[in-house]
């Protein structure tokens, strides 16, 4: 047995008896009794203490930090991942998901700001209406929908088979009020997407707050960029940091899904490899006076009654 194993272990068995020990008998008491629960009554320290016993044992079973399925296996986990939670059923997630964003009040208004980031960053870098948009990992379609109505041709994209079919309701109901607008969507993988829309046609590219959910970030950032036009701009809204890994190990878990945050140096190093230029990172603060003074110094919020990590926003232009 080399070093490193060794090393490994001692730092799993530690890991094990601390998970175990009076400290986290809490954490594991409420893991245990409510294992669906997500918010644990809006705690938010029974959220971390669930989360943390939970990430102490299973980095002693060495399932921490999670494993990724062999690829197939993900695609197919994350079409179903719906289907598959057990503490909604399916309709009432997807009525959730046409409600979004205007149906959760505790997250209305950091949904409202980050929409308005969203048309502001776009637009002060020449991607204005009519522009052909792709988004990545569209979801419930509401974003897609909504910059349709502000008059940009777009297509939205998510690997969820049902959510696709879902989110054509929207076509629908934007044909019932009389609004022409350019929308479609469609069911992919993002690392596929380049292979289900024309080539070299979009003007821009976008992903928000889906690329920390993918198999293979890198793949799917190459996917994309295959599909924009040269001179147009791929953008990564709202990304997670490294800490989101930690933060959301047990989430993860409820809502069977990848939640793997990312270091900043290693989205931009793979943009500059994949060809792009004057390339912008934005760490954004919500807030005014002392409150957004003080979120500077840290790198996590609290939002809605959990702990998020700050995000990335980025911007990146395709030279033409």
């Amino acid at each position: 047995m080399n070093y490193a194993t060794r090393m490994t272990n001692w730092k799993q068995r530690l890991s094990t008896r601390i998970a175990e020990s009076f400290l986290l008998r809490a954490g594991k008491r409420l893991h245990h009794d409510r294992p669906d629960d997500l918010h644990l009554d809006g705690s938010l320290w029974r959220k971390f203490l669930a989360n943390l016993y939970l990430i102490l044992a299973d980095y002693g079973r060495g399932e921490f930090p999670a494993r990724r399925p062999p690829r197939e296996q993900a695609f197919e986990e994350e079409r179903t991942q719906y289907e598959r939670i057990k503490f909604s059923n399916l309709q009432q997630i997807l009525d959730d998901a046409m409600r979004k964003p205007w149906g959760d009040m505790r997250l209305f208004r950091q949904h409202t700001y980050e929409l308005i980031r969203i048309v502001q960053t776009m637009e002060r870098r020449g991607i204005k209406p009519p522009a052909k948009l792709l988004e990545l990992g569209c979801g419930g379609g509401w974003l897609s929908e909504i910059l349709a109505v502000r008059g940009y041709d777009v297509t939205g994209s998510t690997i969820g088979v049902v959510e696709t079919q879902n989110s054509q309701r929207r076509i629908e109901a934007l044909k019932v009020k009389g609004l022409q607008c350019a929308l479609k969507f469609i069911a992919s993988p993002m690392e596929e997407i380049h292979r289900q829309v024309p080539q070299g046609h979009f003007d821009a590219a976008f992903c928000y707050a889906a690329l920390h959910h993918v198999f293979d970030w890198r793949e799917a950032l190459a996917s994309a960029d295959k599909c924009v036009k040269p001179g147009g701009w791929l953008f990564i809204f709202c990304e997670p940091s490294l800490l989101h890994t930690f933060i959301c190990h047990r989430s993860a878990k409820i809502w069977r899904t990848q939640e793997l945050g990312f270091r900043g140096r290693d989205l931009t190093n793979h943009l500059r490899k994949l060809g792009y230029d004057k390339i912008k990172v934005e760490r954004p603060i919500w807030g005014e006076g002392l409150a957004a003074v003080f979120k500077r110094l840290l790198p996590f919020t609290v939002l809605a009654g959990s702990l998020v990590s700050r995000e990335y926003w980025i911007s990146a232009h395709k030279p033409g």
